[in-house]
C-alpha cells in the first residue's frame, strides 16, 4: 500500500532493510506483518493487492499468475491506458491504435 511507496511512488523492495527516513509509513505498516513458514506440500494463496514478500530457504517452485479480477479491475484499466498514452507520446502512435 501507500506506506511502503516513497514521495515519488516507488515501493519498498525488501523489508528485511528498510530506510525510514524514505519510507517512514513502513513501521506502521510491518506492525501488521504476517510471518508464514511454509513447508513442503503447502500451497499458499496471496488475494490481488496484498502486497508481499517472498524469501526462499530452499530449492523451491512457484507458480504465479496476475488475474484481472474487480479487485483490481480499475487499477489494471488505469495502468494500461497510461502505458498507450506513453506509447504515443514516445512516437508509437501506430501500436497504440
Amino acid at each position: 500500500g501507500p506506506a511502503l511507496r516513497d514521495k515519488k511512488g516507488t515501493q519498498l523492495f525488501d523489508i528485511r532493510d528498510v530506510d525510514h527516513a524514505r519510507f517512514p509509513g513502513a513501521s506502521k505498516a510491518l506492525e501488521k506483518l504476517i510471518l508464514v513458514d511454509q513447508r513442503p506440500g503447502e500451497v499458499m494463496f496471496v488475494p490481488s493487492g496484498w502486497w508481499h514478500q517472498v524469501m526462499n530457504l530452499d530449492a523451491a517452485l512457484s507458480v504465479n499468475h496476475n488475474w484481472l479480477n474487480g479487485a483490481n479491475i480499475l487499477a489494471t484499466w488505469r495502468f494500461l491506458s497510461d502505458e498507450r498514452d506513453q506509447v504515443v507520446r514516445d512516437g508509437g502512435a501506430e501500436l497504440a491504435s
